[in-house]
């Protein structure tokens, strides 16, 4: 009978554990569903508003208010290999690896995560790398030396991790031999802001260093959650395009 008895009770005190395991970790799940929880507190103030595009911010709008904003995507699906959902609004770009345009990416919850979008000429004036640099500050975590597959050709990628903004930059030589026009810059680089200075340089010791320079043409920037440089490397650095090899997004377009 006392037998009976502790197994009795060791059985309402195991289903008691597994009901607060279930809770907890549902309650778990819900967070690591909402990224946010996963993102770090940005290590510094932005000198400029978070970025954002159209009033579309990421960690905030939701599919509903992107909708409102820009109306129906000239295309949507799923990001191959992973559950984010995309809308894709012109200028649509065909490259030989993908076609890119305005790309807007949601999370599971249905708030934006990230936002990859053209720059380039897309309101009639090229734009420097000074110009973001004025807005967001001439400190910035880091330059990367991006892919030599890109349709404008090798280049650099410029991350400010406390404004939630990545841009990606050419030298106007590969500009002009793709659009094979003048540039019409859409301000002059003077006064100068002199020299960027990054928190966190690649080491000396890389095979490739990267080659910042503030008259360089803007082509993309890259809108996510303002975060630290940590949580851009682990969460949005590999979705920049031609940044690393395992990176490059696909799009798998609804049927």
């Amino acid at each position: 009978m006392r037998v009976r008895i502790a197994n009795s009770h060791w059985r309402i005190f195991s289903f008691a554990i597994a009901i607060i395991l279930a809770i907890s970790f549902g309650c778990r799940s819900s967070t690591l569903e909402n990224a946010q929880a996963l993102l770090a507190t940005p290590e510094g103030m932005c000198q400029a508003s978070a970025s954002s595009w159209l009033e579309i911010s990421p960690g905030e709008s939701t599919e509903e208010n992107v909708l409102d904003v820009l109306g129906e995507p000239a295309t949507q699906g799923h990001l191959s290999k992973v559950e984010s959902r995309f809308f894709l609004y012109p200028p649509i770009v065909d490259t030989s690896e993908t076609k890119s345009g305005n790309l807007v990416v949601f999370r599971k919850n249905g708030v934006v995560d990230w936002m990859d979008l053209w720059v380039a000429n897309s309101d009639g004036k090229f734009h420097t790398v000074a110009e973001f640099a004025r807005q967001y500050g001439p400190k910035l975590d880091r330059a990367y030396v991006q892919g030599i597959n890109d349709t404008f050709g090798p280049g650099q990628v410029y991350v400010w991790s406390e404004c939630g903004l990545a841009i990606t930059a050419v030298s106007d030589v590969h500009i002009k031999r793709f659009a094979n026009e003048t540039l019409a810059l859409a301000e002059q680089l003077e006064p100068s802001i002199g020299e960027l200075t990054f928190r966190y340089p690649v080491h000396p010791s890389a095979t490739i260093q990267p080659s910042p320079n503030v008259d360089q043409i803007v082509v993309r920037q890259f809108i996510f959650q303002p975060t630290s440089f940590d949580s851009f490397r682990r969460a949005y650095a590999d979705w920049i395009p031609y940044l690393s090899d395992k990176r490059f997004y696909r799009l798998d377009p609804q049927p």
